[in-house]
């Protein structure tokens, strides 16, 4: 039944997307850190650091400042490509779309299809 009457906002959905991407990300950014060798305190340390500096979630711009503090902090030893893998939302939001189908079964991308029009294809 939820299915069947859910409606899809892309638009808002993608909004929501980018106004938690950077703390969708912190796990990701963390387990970065830690395979680059950093103890798991001082790049949770510095995680915190940065995110403090870019503001709540209604602030703009928040994904690319902390990218920038992160790429100009000398103590990171991230790359842009380590960042950008950490960000990579196709990656950040792969559990949910699993749970998604296993909750609704094989079928859930066709019903997302039959229920809205604009419906962007694939899940995965």
């Amino acid at each position: 039944w939820v299915l069947d009457h859910m409606r899809y906002v892309w638009v808002a959905i993608e909004a929501e997307v980018d106004r938690w991407v950077p703390e969708m990300a912190s796990g990701a950014l963390l387990a970065a850190l830690v395979q680059k060798g950093m103890p798991r305190q001082e790049a949770h340390a510095l995680l915190a650091h940065h995110y403090r500096q870019i503001g709540g979630e209604w602030e703009k711009g928040r994904l690319l400042n902390l990218a920038m503090f992160l790429e100009g902090d000398d103590s990171c030893p991230l790359t842009p490509e380590d960042l950008e893998q950490a960000f990579n939302i196709d990656m950040l939001v792969g559990s949910a779309v699993a749970i998604a189908e296993a909750v609704a079964g094989d079928g859930l991308g066709d019903q997302l299809a039959a229920a809205d029009p604009e419906w962007p294809g694939d899940l995965v």
